[in-house]
């Protein structure tokens, strides 16, 4: 007989313990605490373990010692809380040199402290320095009271940095330049004293040169000068003034302008020319003719006049509709346009008139044939007789089967077919009877998907079929064909099926779900469908500012 090896003694207890180990088999609830009052004996074995002999004779008497750990940690905390904190932040060292020297002591003050090597840190918390409460008390009153001064008086005699260009009728970006020019740096508490700041504004040059420096944008140059802005455009387009850089101003989430911004003395220079109509330009009043007309040649021509003059051309060359319309976020400008029935103007040919025509300069700006084309077009073909359908139903549930269609003509807005379904043994949910009203004794006696299907087929018929969520209407119609073995034909072809959100959603230029907004019936919302596919055959009307 084979002799099998001995197994380990897995409860053989160890030799000696660490301090957890050590607390866990004494039973003693506050090692640490023990330790610090010599209720518990230094480690025998080594600095922080113990012989198992120490810790049985510990666990002998662990209630009684627990007790009196208890009491003199207890004590300990009493003690503590009478005496207070031995080590405090710079503020609350602060409050307590004010509570002992009657000196309305700061965190500043504190830090000044100890950049003149009177006071030193003797511990951190998170970064933060901590000094000795003690350490308060070896401060001398004077010196104490010397730094507030020092402090309360620079405080008195300076403004700190957002307030400076304001007491010099400055703006904040001219003062940080004359600063810098100057090689001037503000002093303790990042604060600039007063007589700096008076010194710079009774130097009458500077203060002209700041604001002969000043820039302005269009409207306020024109205001400035006291005219209108058309007439200040005709001064630039001129060249009888020119700006001297540019600013970029954020108007939505996505579109950032460019503004030319325009030197104030350039424009107080333009001003004193004798040789302009200004008494005319002070009188005219909106809608006058500009005085300037006849001086300058005219304003330059617009990204906005060069695509619209471009899409008149197209519309009248080929007798077609044309949809131009600007479109924020890629900020560029969007052509749509009728084809005729040979396809023309095809893409390729409205690029090649693009490139031949002024609006070339904006290539990069303008989008030719979009999805909104598209859905205009799609539209207009879906609502000529013959060419399509509208279909709506309701069902038990998102998964659930048809209880109610409805197929109306895209063209005529007649219901071609509508019925009540049985959903045999599906039940409506609770969710969707909340949503279309209709209950299971509601459709008592009415007929199922199979005997409707014949009539449903014939109402479609060869046309394509439209819904508002096309993907759940064709689902729910292929479900209830697999229920019952029927064919379900065209309706499985998913060409056969157009989406109406979809094309609403490219229409819109959206990318997010937008309800219908129906009655949540069959015919109701059927009807709704067909009426936004109408829209849908007229260019969108502009949500934004044409550029």
């Amino acid at each position: 007989m084979s002799q099998t090896s001995p197994k380990p003694d897995r409860a053989r207890a160890p030799k000696d313990f660490g301090p957890v180990q050590a607390a866990r088999a004494a039973g003693i609830d506050n090692w640490e605490g023990g330790l610090r009052h010599g209720l518990i004996p230094p480690g025998d074995v080594a600095e922080r373990r113990w012989s198992a002999t120490v810790v049985d004779s510990l666990a002998a008497r662990a209630l009684e010692r627990n007790d009196a750990i208890r009491d003199r940690v207890s004590a300990e905390a009493e003690l503590r809380r009478e005496r207070g904190p031995e080590q405090l932040g710079a503020n609350r060292f602060a409050g307590l040199l004010a509570e002992s020297t009657g000196v309305d002591v700061a965190r500043a003050d504190v830090e000044e402290l100890v950049e003149r090597g009177i006071l030193e840190a003797v511990d951190e918390y998170k970064g933060w320095p901590l000094y000795d409460v003690a350490a308060a008390q070896e401060l001398d009153t004077d010196t104490v009271a010397e730094i507030v001064r020092e402090r309360q008086e620079w405080v008195a005699a300076s403004l700190p940095a957002p307030e400076t260009a304001q007491r010099l009728g400055w703006r904040q970006r001219e003062f940080e330049r004359v600063a810098a020019d100057l090689d001037l740096a503000p002093g303790r508490f990042d604060r600039w004293a007063l007589c700096t700041l008076d010194r710079l504004a009774s130097d009458d040059k500077l203060c002209a040169q700041v604001l002969a420096d000043r820039t302005l944008g269009p409207d306020q140059s024109a205001e400035h000068l006291g005219i209108r802005r058309l007439d200040f455009d005709y001064l630039v387009a001129g060249g009888l003034v020119e700006p001297c850089d540019v600013a970029y101003k954020t108007v939505s989430r996505w579109n950032r302008v460019e503004i030319d911004l325009f030197r104030t003395g350039d424009l107080d220079e333009l001003a004193a020319d004798t040789t302009l109509p200004w008494a005319d330009l002070h009188a005219v009043t909106p809608g006058d003719r500009s005085p300037l007309r006849d001086l300058v040649a005219g304003l330059p021509t617009t990204r906005a006049q060069l695509v619209h003059a471009f899409t008149r051309r197209l519309s009248d060359e080929h007798g077609i509709e044309v949809w131009p319309r600007w479109v924020a976020g890629p900020n560029v400008w969007a052509i749509d346009w009728e084809q005729l029935p040979d396809g023309t103007p095809t893409l390729k040919q409205v690029k090649a008139k693009l490139a031949a025509d002024p609006a070339a300069v904006h290539t990069d700006d303008i989008e030719l044939s979009t999805a909104v084309g598209r859905i205009i077009r799609w539209a207009r073909w879906a609502v000529e007789p013959g060419h399509a359908v509208v279909v709506d139903v309701e069902t038990t549930g998102l998964d659930g089967a048809i209880i109610e269609i409805a197929v109306v003509d895209a063209a005529t807005g007649a219901v071609l077919f509508h019925s009540l379904v049985h959903p045999g043994d599906i039940a409506i949910t609770a969710q969707a009877g909340a949503v279309h009203g209709i209950s299971d004794a509601d459709l008592e006696g009415a007929p199922t998907w199979a005997e409707i299907w014949p009539k449903v087929e014939a109402a479609i018929d060869d046309r394509q079929i439209i819904a508002y969520n096309a993907p759940f209407d064709r689902g729910r119609a292929l479900f209830d064909c697999s229920r019952y073995g029927i064919d379900p034909g065209r309706l499985a072809k998913d060409e056969a099926w157009a989406c109406a959100m979809a094309a609403r959603s490219d229409y819109l230029r959206v990318s997010r779900w937008i309800p219908l907004g129906g009655d949540h019936r069959a015919v109701g919302d059927a009807h709704a469908a067909l009426e936004l596919v109408r829209t849908f055959t007229a260019a969108p009307a502009r949500t934004t500012r044409r550029r």
